[in-house]
C-alpha cells in the first residue's frame, strides 16, 4: 500500500484496540515488560502486536504485520481495513436529479447553486427538527447548524441524471456500537431518518385528503414552519424536474429495528397546500415599520400603455436579516424613478430601497418606495 509509514503513524493505539475488541479478539500477556499488547483472534488462526511505543526499531514492520492479520481475519485487503479504521462511517443522501439538461450527466451551474441552497435550508431545518422539535425556529443558522453542516461534503455524480451524494458522517461508530439504543444513534443518521419519513409523511397525508393530520403536527411541533419553507423551495425547484431523495445506509452502524424508509420522491403538487399551512402557522411580523434594503433589481415590469404608466414595479434582490437571498417587491412612481429603475436593472448597479415594510406571506413589499442608485 502506498503511504503505509504514514497511515500507520495516524492509526492509534486506541483505535486498535477499539478494531479488536469490536471484532472479539482476545488479549494474551503482555510482552516486553508492558511495552507490547498481543491479542489472538477468536478462531485462534491470527495473532496481533501492538508496540505501545515507537521506539522498536522493527515498529513498522511489527505494526504492518498485524493490520495484515487482522485484515485477514477480516477478509478484506490491508488498505481498507486501513480507510476503515481512520474514516468515520457514513449515511450517503443522494438527491438524484433529472431533467433535459440531465440526461448526459450535467447541469447548467446557477441552477446547481441554487438547489444546493435550498438541500442546505432542508439539511438546517430537519437538524433542527430533529433536536428541538418546534412549530417556529426564531433562527435556522445558528452555531450548530452551520458546525454540523461543515461536516457534510460532496461525492461523486453519475452520468445519466445528476446526483449530488452528499456524504452525512457519523463518526467512529463502526468500533463502538454494538446494540444501540435510541439515544446512541449518530446525530445525522437521526436528522437523515426523520427528513425522509417527514417528507413521506406530509405526502402521504395530503395525497389520501388528510389535511387537518399535516395542521396539527405543525401546531404540535413535529414539522417546523422553516421545514415547511424549505420544502415548498425545493418543490419550486423540481416543477419541470424529477427529483429523489435516496438514503444509502451504511452498513456498519445497525439499526434499533428494521432499517427506516430509504427513498423518497418528491411532488410538488403539494406546494401549494404545504405553503398554505406554513403560512397559517407562521409567526405574524411586525408591519408597516421603515426598513432598507441593498441590492440589484432581476426583474421590472410597467402598463404596456406608455401614456397611462403611473407605476413602475420592480423585484429587489437582497439580503435579508437571516444573511440569506431575499426578494422585495415594490411599486415606484414611474415618472420620479423608471429612469434610474431602468439604468440600475440595464448596468446592474447596487440601489437603496427604502419605504414601509408589508410582509404577505413569505412575499416582501415596500410601500411608498423610495429608491437611491448608488455609485460603485
Amino acid at each position: 500500500m502506498k503511504d503505509l509509514k504514514k497511515a500507520i503513524d495516524l492509526i492509534t493505539v486506541e483505535k486498535l484496540e477499539k478494531v479488536l475488541s469490536f471484532l472479539k479478539w482476545r488479549e494474551l500477556d503482555v510482552l516486553m515488560n508492558g511495552r507490547v499488547r498481543q491479542f489472538v483472534s477468536p478462531d485462534g488462526e491470527y495473532v496481533a502486536l501492538i508496540p505501545l511505543v515507537k521506539e522498536f526499531s522493527d515498529y513498522y514492520r511489527v505494526m504492518e504485520e498485524t493490520l495484515q492479520s487482522i485484515a485477514s481475519f477480516e477478509n478484506r485487503n490491508i488498505a481498507a481495513l486501513i480507510n476503515k479504521i481512520l474514516n468515520p462511517s457514513y449515511d450517503i443522501q443522494k438527491w438524484r436529479i433529472a431533467n433535459n439538461y440531465t440526461s448526459d450527466g450535467k447541469i447548467p451551474f446557477f441552477s446547481m447553486t441554487n438547489t444546493i441552497e435550498k438541500i442546505k435550508d432542508v439539511l438546517a431545518t430537519a437538524y433542527l427538527d430533529t433536536l428541538n422539535p418546534t412549530k417556529f425556529h426564531k433562527k435556522v443558522y445558528t452555531t450548530d447548524v452551520n458546525k454540523n453542516i461543515s461536516e457534510y461534503s460532496f461525492g461523486q455524480t453519475e452520468i445519466g441524471s445528476y446526483i449530488l451524494n452528499i456524504l452525512c458522517p457519523l463518526g467512529d461508530y463502526q468500533y463502538t456500537i454494538f446494540n444501540p439504543i435510541e439515544q446512541d444513534i449518530p446525530l445525522n443518521r437521526r436528522i437523515n431518518m426523520r427528513l425522509l419519513s417527514s417528507i413521506n409523511s406530509i405526502q402521504k397525508d395530503l395525497k389520501n385528503n388528510d389535511k387537518n393530520k399535516v395542521d396539527e403536527d405543525v401546531d404540535q411541533g413535529i414539522y417546523s414552519v422553516n421545514f415547511l419553507d424549505s420544502l415548498v423551495d425545493i418543490y419550486d425547484e423540481t416543477k419541470n424536474t424529477e427529483m429523489n431523495i435516496i438514503v444509502d445506509w451504511c452498513k456498519d452502524v445497525k439499526f434499533i429495528n428494521e432499517p427506516p424508509i430509504s427513498s423518497i420522491k418528491l411532488e410538488p403538487m403539494f406546494m401549494e397546500r404545504v405553503n398554505f399551512i406554513a403560512d397559517k402557522y407562521r409567526p405574524k411580523k411586525e408591519e408597516n415599520i421603515q426598513k432598507s434594503y441593498y441590492g440589484k433589481i432581476d426583474n421590472i415590469n410597467a402598463n404596456p400603455d406608455v401614456e397611462n404608466r403611473e407605476y413602475v414595479q420592480i423585484r429587489l434582490v437582497a439580503i435579508g436579516d437571516d444573511n440569506k437571498k431575499v426578494n422585495i417587491q415594490s411599486k415606484l412612481n414611474y415618472a420620479a424613478y423608471y429612469s434610474a429603475v431602468n439604468t440600475a436593472f440595464e448596468s446592474g448597479a447596487n440601489v437603496k430601497l427604502s419605504g414601509l415594510c408589508k410582509n404577505t406571506g413569505r412575499q416582501k413589499w415596500i410601500e411608498n418606495g423610495h429608491l437611491e442608485l448608488l455609485n460603485d
